[in-house]
């Protein structure tokens, strides 16, 4: 995975340096607040009277934010090729309210995200250009943690663990088990007015990012994350 990211980055890298005196790319910089969840499902076999809910987890959307720079390639006069390099983050909430047990679970996790985006470009008047993003994107995690809380009997116990950290001891539940890798596709829309860019996206995750000898097979987790952003052009 590790050697897949790199050679992504050193790719978006040399794409860049080839065509920074090129009159056809220009820059610009992004900032922007995120709406994540994780989708998860259960594949498995059911018991008699057990339900897919049984297994799967209600997340909860988590606030958080993306900063990133973006390089725009105008292959035509409407068409541009737009690579980017992100940190953004990335998580979910988990909440059980019962008469007598309150638990709370919050996953927090940030990546560096490498988006390769085709955008088609609408010009709506001289100032005002409206586009369409789509593309695939990989991700890797550099860090993260799962926060909890719980209550019962009127006792308060709380902690967090890593996120990423995997084990193979069946003892060790002090574990997130969420692999780093990620990868998927990103749909958006925008509008340039002038310099200004404001717009908004949706990243949806398609890597399975749950280790299988922590988790088992059966049970998959993916990302998911609606952005709004704010930027400018150079």
């Amino acid at each position: 995975m590790k050697k897949v990211l790199l050679l992504a980055v050193f790719t978006a890298g040399v794409v860049f340096g080839a065509n920074a005196q090129d009159k056809k790319v220009s820059w610009g910089v992004r900032a922007g607040m995120n709406l994540s969840n994780i989708h998860d499902k259960y594949t498995g076999e059911l018991g008699t009277g057990e339900s897919k809910s049984d297994y799967e987890q209600d997340f909860k959307t988590r606030v958080g934010f993306n900063l990133g720079v973006v390089m725009d390639w105008n292959i035509t006069k409407n068409f541009t090729i737009q690579p980017g390099l992100y940190f953004t983050t990335r998580g979910g909430k988990l909440k059980e309210n019962d008469d007598d047990f309150k638990y709370k679970e919050t996953w927090r996790a940030s990546y560096l995200q490498l988006p390769i985006l085709a955008s088609y470009r609408f010009r709506v008047s001289d100032k005002v250009k409206w586009q369409i993003n789509a593309g695939p994107y990989i991700a890797c995690g550099l860090g993260g943690k799962v926060k909890w809380e719980g209550t019962y009997a009127g006792e308060t116990e709380k902690g967090d663990y890593k996120l990423f950290k995997t084990t193979d001891s069946d003892d060790d539940e002090e574990v997130g088990g969420v692999k780093r890798f990620d990868a998927g596709l990103s749909f958006g829309t925008g509008v340039s007015i002038n310099k200004v860019y404001i717009g908004v996206s949706y990243d949806l995750g398609l890597a399975n990012i749950l280790n299988d000898k922590q988790w088992g097979k059966d049970y998959k987790a993916r990302n998911r994350n609606f952005a709004i952003t704010v930027g400018y052009n150079f």
